[in-house]
């Protein structure tokens, strides 16, 4: 009895874990926080702009870009006074060297739209795949706070 419980276990925390994610949140995967880490280190503009514009330049945003992206939107919200309660501390870096980020907020919007949309970014395909409920509420609220 004990093995197909193991077995259930390991396939349900499969899913969740798909690509390196472990949550529905904008910080909870290895992509976003690897993206966080290079913008701690270099310009926040450069990193966030040049995060949103893969993004936009992609047909088909993969899912480490369109990570990488709605991370960058999460900066950009926090950055004009709406920011996530699940705002990664490590992200107050990146927030403080952020600058034209005015320039910024329509591009981030787009890109939330262009990340949700799984006919344009692998990550909604795989959040369908996998329950996007929680996913797609998140990405609601950010493009909620992008619109304030």
């Amino acid at each position: 009895m004990r093995k197909p419980i193991i077995l259930l276990a390991l396939l349900f925390f499969s899913k969740l874990t798909w690509a390196g994610a472990w949550g529905a949140n904008a910080f909870e995967n290895d992509d976003a926080l690897d993206w966080l880490s290079v913008c701690t280190k270099v310009q926040g503009s450069d990193a966030v702009s040049d995060a949103l514009n893969a993004v936009l330049k992609s047909e088909f945003v993969e899912v480490d870009v369109g990570a990488a992206g709605i991370a960058a939107a999460e900066i950009v919200a926090a950055k004009r006074g709406q920011p996530s309660s699940e705002l990664p501390e490590d992200a107050r870096t990146c927030i403080a060297r952020l600058h034209k980020v005015e320039s910024l907020a329509a591009r981030a919007r787009t890109v939330v739209q262009k990340v949700m949309n799984p006919k344009t970014s692998e990550l909604a395909a795989e959040w369908a795949n996998n329950g996007s409920k929680a996913w797609q509420a998140s990405l609601a609220d950010l493009a909620k706070r992008l619109a304030r």
